[in-house]
C-alpha cells in the first residue's frame, strides 16, 4: 500500500466513524420522547416521564434546586409503591391516565411531550379545575369528604416531598435539630425564616 492509498483508507475510516456518530446524535435529537434518567420501581417509563415532567414544571430549578434536582419524582415513585394501598395505587394510576387523556385532547400530545409553555398552561387549567384537598386534623377529615383529583394529590405529594427533603431542610429552611424553648407568640420578622423539623 502506498502513501496515497493509506491516506485514502484512513480518511474513509474517519469519515465512517464521524458519520456513524453524527447519525446517532441526529437520531437521538430527532426522538421526541423525553429521556428518563432513572429507573422507576412502580410506574411504567411513560408514567415516570409524566411524573418527572410535572415535578419539573411545578417546582423548577431557580436559584434553589428544583424537584427533579432533588429526586422528588423518584420519591413519588417509591412513595406510591411502598405507602399506598393497592386500591390507592390503582386510583392514582387511573387519575394519571385521565390527566394524560385530558392533555391529549387539549394538545394532541402527552404531558411530557409538551413544550414548557404548554405544560404550564395545562397545569394552570388543572389548578383551576381541581377541587381542594379535604381539611383534616390528625388524619381525620373535617366535614364532607370529597374525592381528591390526581393533580391535587400529586401536587401535595410533590410539595411534601420537596420540603421534607434533606437538602431543603438543612440548606434552605432554618434547621434546628434540637429545638429550644417554646415561645408561642413571636413576630415573624424576629424569627426570620420558616423552620424545618
Amino acid at each position: 500500500m502506498n502513501r496515497r492509498e493509506a491516506l485514502k483508507q484512513s480518511g474513509l475510516i474517519v469519515g465512517y466513524t464521524l458519520s456513524a456518530s453524527t447519525l446517532s446524535q441526529l437520531w437521538t435529537a430527532c426522538k421526541s420522547e423525553p429521556q428518563l434518567t432513572w429507573t422507576p420501581q412502580f410506574f411504567t417509563e411513560a408514567q415516570a416521564s409524566t411524573v418527572s415532567a410535572m415535578a419539573e414544571c411545578i417546582l423548577p430549578r431557580t436559584e434553589t434546586p428544583g424537584a427533579k434536582d432533588l429526586g422528588i419524582d423518584q420519591y413519588i415513585d417509591v412513595f406510591v409503591k411502598n405507602i399506598y394501598s393497592a386500591e390507592d395505587q390503582q386510583a392514582f394510576v387511573q387519575g394519571m391516565k385521565e390527566f394524560e387523556e385530558s392533555c391529549r385532547q387539549a394538545y394532541g400530545k402527552t404531558f411530557a411531550n409538551l413544550n414548557p409553555e404548554e405544560q404550564e398552561a395545562f397545569l394552570l387549567d388543572q389548578e383551576q379545575e381541581a377541587n381542594m384537598l379535604n381539611h383534616a386534623i390528625w388524619g381525620e377529615v373535617i366535614g364532607e369528604k370529597k374525592p381528591v383529583s390526581f393533580y391535587r394529590q400529586f401536587k401535595a405529594m410533590l410539595i411534601s416531598g420537596y420540603f421534607s427533603s434533606e437538602e431543603v431542610g438543612k440548606n434552605l429552611l432554618t434547621y434546628e435539630p434540637v429545638p429550644g424553648s417554646q415561645q408561642g407568640c413571636i413576630p415573624l420578622s424576629e424569627v426570620g425564616n420558616v423552620y424545618s423539623l
